[in-house]
């Protein structure tokens, strides 16, 4: 009864991590109130949490976070991946490697 009380206070979405042990892999979700929810409290609540997220406010709050993330994704994408080469290893296309006489068997 406590868990009830406290997620109908709280109806901010939380996040759940998990564990799949088969592959090693720790899936993370959104957990979201129940729509099929037959506490008027509780729908009352899912349908202000719904208006606060579709405000024109929380929209434009949340186009900033992603034009920020989308600049930030650009500027590490444009500076080189290591700006030093100690080992001087390079990646090179493998059809410059192979060549007609690298194979011969005789």
């Amino acid at each position: 009864m406590s868990t009830e009380a406290f997620v109908l206070l709280d109806v901010v979405p939380g996040r759940y991590l998990g564990y799949n042990s088969l592959k090693d892999f720790f899936p993370t979700m959104e957990i979201k109130p129940s729509a099929a929810c037959v506490n008027p409290l509780c729908r009352q609540r899912q349908q202000e949490e719904e208006a606060r997220r579709n405000s024109p406010e929380a929209l434009a709050a949340r186009a900033a976070e992603e034009a920020a993330a989308a600049a930030a994704a650009a500027e590490a994408a444009a500076a080189p991946l290591h700006d030093d080469n100690e080992w001087g290893i390079e990646v090179v296309s493998a059809v410059w490697l192979v060549t007609p006489y690298s194979c011969r068997t005789e």
